[in-house]
């Protein structure tokens, strides 16, 4: 686990607990993705759109609530810690959910295990919710943003899922299917083939949807080669000529 220092809160709606966010820092561990979690959590993008596809379908055994002697409440779900040890056999632990600055909450996670640690009232006894919430498998777990900041790194979330309003379920079904059909436009452009075909290698390249209508799709392109093919957001109209050029990328 690595600690988060922006981003941790918890989220409400008419003051009722709805779910957290364990926040985010610049480091590896929380760049990595989640897979191990969605993976131990039963999280698949097979159970549909939407709610369903971020919702747990398994409890694994580690998840536990933990009173620690410094009177915080701790939930936790830590790879090879079972719920009847206690994370404070862990030094490495302690150290990354030391309270940062005068916060209330503390919060470290990384792609296979989470801390959320509370000293005030009010979020123990969200944290009590939330741990209700995860043994009857009513919580979404995922990554997404909190802050305005467009250079935040994704915060890892967790949600009561029968409290989100019916305009967020809304929202995340039409951003899955919406998702869903730039995956079916970008492979029927054939770019990704046309690349490897012409030996261009590249970092990154990451298709979005030009507009809200999703009718041409604009790519982030990261060439392994900058010479022919410039970094930035590029059209596949004006990305072929580049593809064109003799000779693979570096």
């Amino acid at each position: 686990m690595r600690r988060a220092t922006h981003g941790v809160t918890l989220f409400t709606t008419n003051e009722i607990v709805t779910g957290a966010s364990l926040g985010y820092d610049f480091t590896a561990e929380h760049e990595w993705g989640i897979k191990q979690l969605q993976r131990a959590f039963g999280i698949s993008d097979t159970h549909g759109y939407g709610i369903a596809r971020r919702q747990i379908t398994l409890l694994p055994p580690e998840v536990a609530l933990e009173q620690w002697p410094d009177q915080r409440l701790v939930l936790r779900y830590a790879r090879g810690w079972p719920s009847e040890q206690t994370l404070l056999g862990s030094t490495l632990i302690r150290e990354e959910l030391r309270p940062f600055g005068t916060a209330t909450l503390a919060a470290a996670w990384d792609e296979g295990s989470f801390a959320l640690a509370a000293s005030a009232t009010e979020d123990k006894a969200a944290l009590v919710r939330l741990h209700q919430a995860f043994l009857e498998r009513d919580v979404t777990l995922h990554l997404g943003r909190v802050e305005k900041n467009p250079f935040s790194n994704s915060c890892l979330i967790l949600r009561i899922a029968s409290l989100q309003p019916p305009e967020q379920r809304d929202a995340a079904e039409a951003s899955d299917r919406s998702a869903e059909r730039l995956q079916q436009a970008v492979k029927a452009t054939g770019i990704e083939a046309l690349l490897k075909e012409q030996g261009k290698k590249y970092f990154a390249l990451s298709p979005r949807w030009k507009d809200e209508q999703a009718g041409e799709i604009v790519y982030w392109l990261n060439p392994a080669s900058r010479i022919r093919i410039t970094l930035g957001g590029t059209h596949l109209k004006t990305c072929r000529p580049g593809l064109a050029a003799k000779g693979p990328s570096p």
